[in-house]
């Protein structure tokens, strides 16, 4: 029988989770002078290996949109349509999305700027139909709030990554799709299967010649034509 997230009861992620609270308590003790040793300080955590994530499919691509589409409320619907279209043609990691400004978006030069670890900042294009998705729930969006983020949530605050994540996984499951719980990395996994070789890597990790860049190098526009050369059903 699995465990939370599809876990087995006693496999290295079950086990680490609870060797992470035992250590922790132990760790407190032992600071307010409860022990005067922690027998656990010298025990190492199990690893986990990390399995391989599967990208979805067109097809699958195109039921996820279509189940987005029957959202009953205009705003979520156009949201959470550019939320995961601009997954799906980024590759954009979960943080890199939530941290999103609406500066982040040129729409006249088709480019998204990426705010990676380590404060480097990548610039990427932006294929048409991500700007399509983007440009509606733009129109949309202004009528709510001011806020600088782009994706908000229906507070009118910057969208958390708990809310992203959450709803990715309702439309996974509402659209039948089985992504092993890894949730909105399969969307990012969608544009490195995709990808065209020898681009992929440019395509997923493109940095700029400046943070201040406010346009693509010519160099790059061969990255352009590879995502508006990836498509997507049911958009």
């Amino acid at each position: 029988m699995a465990g939370r997230g599809g876990s087995k009861p006693n496999g290295p992620s079950a086990r680490a989770r609870a060797l992470a609270a035992i250590r922790s308590f132990f760790k407190y003790a032992h600071r307010a002078g409860l022990l005067r040793d922690n027998p656990t300080a010298d025990i190492g955590l199990p690893k986990i290996r990390m399995g391989e994530i599967r990208a979805l499919s067109q097809d699958e691509c195109g039921r996820l949109l279509r189940v987005i589409e029957t959202n009953r409320s205009p705003f979520r619907k156009l949201r959470d349509r550019a939320i995961v279209v601009t997954f799906l043609l980024t590759g954009a990691r979960l943080r890199e999305i939530v941290q999103l400004d609406k500066a982040d978006i040129d729409l006249h030069q088709s480019t998204v700027r990426l705010h990676r670890k380590g404060g480097e900042i990548n610039i990427l294009p932006l294929a048409d139909s991500a700007k399509t998705e983007i440009k509606a729930y733009l129109k949309q969006r202004r009528r709510r709030s001011r806020t600088r983020a782009l994706f908000i949530s229906c507070r009118n605050r910057r969208i958390s990554r708990g809310t992203v994540w959450y709803l990715v996984k309702k439309y996974f499951k509402k659209s039948r799709i089985k992504t092993h719980g890894m949730g909105p990395h399969a969307l990012r996994a969608y544009l490195c299967d995709t990808a065209f070789e020898p681009r992929r890597q440019s395509l997923m990790n493109h940095k700029s010649l400046a943070t201040t860049a406010r346009y693509l190098h010519s160099r790059s526009q061969k990255l352009v034509r590879a995502v508006n050369g990836l498509k997507l059903l049911g958009g």
